[in-house]
Formats: C-alpha cells, structure tokens, sequence
C-alpha cells in the first residue's frame, strides 16, 4: 500500500488538482491520501473535507494552528503510519503533479534495486523547464552554515538591498556544481518517497523545530547520520507548479523575502545545532 501526504495552505484549486490527478491515475490501486490543511484562513481546508467526505480513499486534517511545512507534513506521516503502516508514503507538495501513471510500480522497482530510505524522482518546474533533483551532493559544513548565518542576520537588519542583490543574481541564474545522479546528500522537498526502511525508525519525517526552509539540508544530515540512504532516480518524475502557498501568503516580493531570511535563520539554528552535536 502506498500513501500519499499532501499539505494544503489557501490554495483550494492547486490542492483539488494535486487530489484529483492521483485519484485519476492511482484510483484503483491499494492507495490513500492524507489531506493536511494548515488552518486555512479563506476556509478551503473544511471545503476539501466536505468534497471528499464520501471518498474512503481521501482524507482531511485540519490542524488547529499553521505548523509550517515540517510540522504540517509531519502531521500526515504519523497519521499514515498509525492508520495504514503502508510500503510507502510519498509526501508532495499541493503544488506537485503526478502524470506518470507507471509511477508506483516503478518506485517498486527501484526499491528492489536500491533498498532506499528515501527516494526522490526527477522534478521538473514546467514553466522554465529546469529539473530540480537531485540539489547537491554536500551538506553545508558548520563553518559555512554559521557564515550563512551572519549574512541573514546583516539582511535583517538591511533586507532592501541584499533583496535587489539576489533578486539580480537569480535572475543571471546562478549555477550549481551538479549533483550525483544516484546518490545525492541532498533532495528536493517537493516530492519525497520515504520506504519502510525510513518509517520503521523515524516518528517524524521532517525535523520539527523548523516551520519553512532548509528542511532538504537538515532531512540529509539526519540521514546522513543515522546511514539512511537517498537515492535519486529519473524513471519515476513529478511537475513541480512552484511556490503556490507562499505566493498565498505573501504577495509582495520584499514581505516574502524577508519572511525567507526570517525562517531561514531559524532552521540554521536547528542544522548548526545538529552539527555541533557531531563534535561533541
């Protein structure tokens, strides 16, 4: 049995499309899909409840209060677990579409082959036509992370122009060393697959003590840690409609830049604190 964990926040279209797509490929397979809603202000987390109220293979979650991305998803992984203790649970963004109707006998497949704890799939943005897996094949070093870190902090206090800055250099596009096609240290949070040999040992899937970002460096240093094995594969493969929830949240590019920098400190607190337990 395969689960899916799909985190909603405001975007009751993207969300019902994410649904609806794999009820379409994947209906008649031994499936089931854990809606979570992150306490939707606009209402859209009790219309999905209401649209699926029917459907044994769909269920709603509704969270009292918006846990962010890692305590959101986390919220779905346990639920899974604890009602399904299914083969694998494949936890998607709401913005993530799945076309490939071989893609469950094919994640099947490459388990067979890999034994993987986490799988991630070739994820394709379709408006630049860009695949974002596999995102890099080191973790940040404790000296980098902390260096990271003193940059936010000067962006806290001077957010306009390092917000120009970047803004400039995303758009010159910015190149990354490319990362192992097999096994990668880190993967990208659209879409992951996480098999039995991750649910059998981890409560949670993501690190709790973030709300957004850096969850893909934390997720590979714990499992780094713990000799979890990643694996990227191009034979299974996902569209990735990018940034629906934080463009419902934050309309202005300059507020969404300063609630990454924000967040994003965060999370380096909980990476560093991760590395210092390493060298202790």
């Amino acid at each position: 049995m395969t689960a899916f964990v799909v985190l909603h926040y405001m975007a009751y279209d993207m969300t019902r499309r994410c649904v609806d797509t794999i009820l379409e490929n994947f209906g008649a397979e031994d499936i089931r899909i854990i809606v979570v809603d992150n306490a939707s202000s606009n209402g859209s987390g009790q219309k999905l409840k209401k649209d699926f109220f029917d459907n044994a293979k769909v269920s709603v979650l509704l969270n009292e209060e918006n846990k962010g991305f890692a305590r959101g998803n986390n919220t779905g992984y346990r639920y899974a677990i604890k009602e399904y203790d299914p083969d694998y649970i494949i936890v998607m963004n709401n913005d993530v579409i799945i076309r490939q109707r071989s893609f469950l006998k094919r994640i099947e497949a490459i388990h067979e082959k890999t034994h993987f704890a986490v799988l991630g799939p070739d994820i394709i943005n379709p408006y630049e036509k860009k695949h974002q897996n596999p995102v890099g094949n080191e973790l940040m070093s404790l000296e980098t992370a902390e260096k990271v870190k003193r940059s936010r902090r000067i962006r806290r206090v001077f957010p306009y122009p390092f917000f120009i800055k970047d803004a400039i250099m995303e758009k010159l596009g910015r190149r990354k060393k490319a990362a192992d096609a097999c096994c990668p240290a880190i993967l990208h949070g659209a879409c992951y697959i996480f098999s039995r040999e991750f649910t059998a040992v981890r409560k949670y899937a993501f690190n709790p003590g973030t709300f957004l970002y850096l969850e893909e460096e934390i997720l590979g240093l714990e499992c780094q840690k713990a000799g979890l094995k990643l694996v990227y594969s191009p034979d299974v493969r996902v569209l990735h409609y990018e940034d629906v929830a934080t463009d419902m949240v934050c309309r202005k590019a300059l507020e969404k830049y300063r609630m990454h920098n924000e967040e994003s400190l965060r999370s380096l607190d909980v990476y560093i604190s991760l590395l210092k337990e390493e060298r202790v």
